[in-house]
């Protein structure tokens, strides 16, 4: 077997790992059916749709060549290490700062450490980010979180 297009392969593989782990985390839990779904009927339905996602993506990777073969790219860990550190951080700050001063933190500390951003580039996306994040965390899912700690007192 030939793989003929690398991230396709890759991506691939990753999916139908994330299903597998969806599956079987999924297993711990009552399923229920259709009408009355249980914990675990959606995470089950989600998990097999990836791994069959991964499949096709699969499948598409060692059938269909690129004209050079789409290879992966070399991997900035400082980027991924500082990505993940930062959403550690997000966790610990985010009770003591509020959702507006976290999301503006976030975007400081991954435009700095990308090096991609801009001042300009950095309020659009904190802002941007901030509204999402209001309107799905506090309005849609009606959720009580701390947008800013001290105008809440």
């Amino acid at each position: 077997m030939k793989i003929r297009n690398q991230q396709d392969f890759w991506a691939g593989l990753l999916f139908v790992g994330a299903g597998t782990l969806f599956v079987i985390g999924a297993s711990g839990f009552e399923v229920g059916d259709s009408q009355q779904p249980g914990g675990g009927y959606f995470p089950l339905l989600l998990g097999f749709l990836l791994m069959v996602l991964g499949g096709i993506v699969n499948f598409k990777a060692v059938t269909f060549e690129t004209d050079d073969g789409a290879p992966i790219a070399a991997t900035d860990w400082r980027v991924m290490l500082a990505t993940f550190a930062a959403m550690l951080l997000a966790g610990v700050v985010l009770p003591v700062i509020g959702m507006w001063s976290t999301i503006l933190l976030l975007a400081a500390v991954l435009g700095i450490v990308a090096g991609r951003l801009s001042l300009r580039g950095w309020l659009g996306v904190s802002l941007l980010a901030g509204l999402m994040c209001w309107l799905v965390f506090v309005q849609w899912l009606g959720l009580s979180v701390v947008l800013l700690p001290l105008l809440t007192g």
